[in-house]
């Protein structure tokens, strides 16, 4: 019955017809968009999205693949292009169509994998849908970071759909299978780059101003935290490219710093690194929640046919961020460079790395064991074992548990007061006692003083 009503008849049909009618009609009319019979059209359209199961024939998603494919194409109108759509919005035209089109994309993404999702929009278009979502994608992020006005939500609202869209489309993905195509991982890789450039920006213009305000910061971390997860899976979509570009722009400020020797002052690039560190940590660890933290799938199988470990992006990042973190040891570089805020990110950064790629499972005489040691040499296989090996290589892993504690000891010495580096510190001992191994155990015991 419900197939009749809903599909058989051409109801979907009439109703895009009916709304594509009246938007043309009076496109004239800036605030036609916010109209009820507008937006109550829309509504159902996008409840049309979400139309599964039995509503359609068993014909092996043949018919709701048409159905898909017949709203995306009334709703691209709504959302495309991006860059003119969201600049009339900025000049005073109705957000409500585009936010609604944002809606139907998350609908859409629900029901569908990566590929068949990315393949819609090809039927009408010269590119796929993930090439439209990251072009809106970028432009939410524009208008996030360019206007910071409270009575200007649009940009958070749909930036939150989108990335919502994204982590439909990415946060649940069989290693063995690819998401998406080949050019919808080169525009994740585009918008990954935007979206840190962008940041960046921000971070730097932001450097000297007050941001004391207590319930706004702990507010604002939690926001933040959860956003950047979601950046982390669309750079991990194009780990090949991501990767070696989040290394080179640390490799740029880590140079910086080394050639101001004290002659101008070093706010802005610290101020970047304090973001570099935060979204670094994410794309290359998970947040675990209560579960034993393992090195993300994506980046163990993003890099095939790297075969030796000075070459592969993650751990040179990797090795990249920690030397840096030791120079904190050092009392004037400290004193120089190594800020509350930028201790807080470090302290952070180490935390979880040391409890992903150090002392995520059981650990025997400085060599991690996993399932992943049983399986063979060729290919993919190697590169796997390879990342999960690499930091218990020629007895680093002791010196940079060696390190974790020294930090931990000096954050809670020589920055008393701070209560966000404290309370991130306290979080660095539960990270470093991680393994089961009793070696491990009472390797950092006799450094801290304390048992696990």
């Amino acid at each position: 019955m419900w197939r009749e009503i809903l599909i058989s008849s051409g109801h979907p049909t009439w109703v895009l017809n009916f709304y594509t009618t009246l938007r043309q009609k009076y496109s004239y009319d800036t605030l036609w968009g916010d109209s009820p019979i507008a937006v109550s059209c829309r509504q159902l359209i996008v409840q049309l999205c979400s139309l599964a199961g039995s509503v359609f024939p068993n014909d092996n998603g043949d018919a709701q693949i048409k159905h898909l494919m017949l709203i995306l194409s009334a709703v691209v109108l709504w959302i495309e292009p991006p860059d003119v759509i969201t600049a009339s919005i900025r000049n005073g035209g109705s957000e409500s169509e585009f936010i609604d089109g944002c809606h139907a994309l998350l609908s859409i993404a629900s029901l569908t994998t990566g590929s068949l999702f990315d393949n819609l929009l090809k039927s009408i278009r010269p590119y796929g849908t993930v090439n439209l979502l990251s072009a809106l994608t970028s432009e939410a992020v524009k208008s996030v970071l360019n206007n910071q006005s409270e009575e200007e939500t649009w940009g958070i609202d749909s930036l939150d759909i989108l990335l919502e869209t994204w982590n439909v489309l990415l946060g649940d993905v069989d290693a063995d299978k690819n998401p998406i195509s080949t050019d919808g991982a080169l525009a994740s890789s585009s918008l990954f780059k935007m979206i840190v450039e962008s940041h960046l920006k921000a971070a730097a213009d932001s450097a000297f101003e007050d941001t004391d305000d207590t319930e706004y910061f702990h507010v604002s971390v939690s926001k933040r935290d959860e956003q950047l997860a979601l950046y982390a899976l669309i750079a991990r979509a194009s780990a090949n490219t991501t990767i070696p570009f989040l290394a080179q722009l640390f490799s740029e400020r880590f140079a910086r710093l080394n050639q101001r020797n004290g002659e101008s002052d070093p706010t802005q690039t610290l101020e970047e690194l304090y973001w570099l560190l935060l979204v670094t940590s994410h794309v290359l660890t998970d947040s675990g929640e209560g579960e034993t933290l393992l090195i993300p799938e994506a980046l163990q199988a993003g890099f095939p046919n790297v075969i030796e470990a000075a070459h592969h992006p993650v751990v040179t990042l990797s090795w990249s961020i920690i030397n840096f973190s030791r120079q904190c040891l050092d009392p004037g570089i400290r004193a120089k460079y190594f800020s509350p805020r930028l201790m807080e990110a470090v302290i952070w950064f180490l935390a979880r790395w040391v409890a992903t790629y150090l002392v995520p499972l059981d650990v025997s005489r400085g060599k991690v064991s996993r399932e992943i040691d049983n399986v063979g040499t060729n290919g993919s296989q190697h590169s796997r074992k390879l990342l999960n090996s690499f930091a218990w290589e020629n007895n680093q892993g002791e010196l940079v548990l060696d390190f974790v504690v020294l930090i931990s000891m000096l954050a809670l010495t020589t920055y008393q007061g701070e209560n966000e580096l404290q309370f991130t510190d306290t979080d660095m001992p539960e990270a470093t006692c991680y393994s089961r191994s009793p070696e491990t155990h009472m390797h950092l015991s006799c450094s801290t003083g304390f048992m696990a």
